[in-house]
């Protein structure tokens, strides 16, 4: 038994199935555009094939392969960035440990310092060089030889520098970074200690008190 469809049905129907065959035959069995036909459509028949390794079932932009060598060049990339970061860290620590010889043989000569002429820092020294003349003067008949105020001027300079030095190297100690110029400013402190004014004044030359301080 079948159904029997009106005459306008039937009409209907023929109308939508012949349409339907003609937009198949307008357009490419392959890709699916309306374009162009089968027999001219550029794409592989059965299955895509790629021109990164050569092989089917893929295009490039998908290409296990292509994908593997990229994965492999950012492991090699990110290995040697690391390499180079240790390269720098083994740099770095073995220029903290000659800063912190530098340092010692610093503490050391301070501590005799100290030793030889009772003061506990730099500035105990100047404040209290004025009061020490005085007394010397006093007790015994020549007095030590004097600073000019020029002298006394750059060596309350180098004073300043070499009190910032140490807290440069305070600050490298615990580990802050430092930049380009504070290192260069810790490299010349033998410089600024070998002044031969900052020789005078560990030689034990009078400090003068009759000058203003320097900005």
């Amino acid at each position: 038994a079948y159904i029997q469809l009106p005459p306008s049905r039937k009409s209907s129907l023929h109308s939508t199935m012949a349409f339907a065959s003609d937009s198949a035959m307008a357009c490419c069995s392959r890709c699916g555009s309306d374009a162009h036909m089968a027999a001219s459509c550029l794409k592989p028949f059965f299955r895509p094939v790629c021109r990164g390794c050569g092989r089917l079932g893929h295009d490039e932009a998908r290409c296990p392969q292509k994908r593997r060598e990229g994965a492999a060049a950012r492991q090699a990339e990110w290995e040697a960035g690391r390499d180079a970061w240790q390269a720098r860290k083994e740099a770095w620590e073995l220029r903290k440990e000659a800063w912190e010889v530098r340092r010692a043989a610093w503490e050391a000569k301070q501590a005799a310092r100290e030793t030889r002429f009772g003061s506990k820092d730099i500035d105990a020294l100047s404040d209290s060089a004025a009061s020490a003349t005085t007394a010397a003067t006093v007790a015994e008949p020549a007095a030590p030889p004097m600073l000019s105020v020029i002298e006394e001027k750059e060596a309350r300079k180098l004073e300043r520098k070499l009190r910032d030095v140490v807290q440069l190297e305070d600050k490298a100690a615990r580990g802050e970074t430092l930049d380009a110029l504070q290192l260069a400013k810790i490299g010349r402190r033998g410089d600024l200690e070998g002044a031969l004014v900052m020789q005078k004044v560990r030689a034990g030359y009078g400090r003068r008190s009759d000058i203003t301080a320097g900005p």
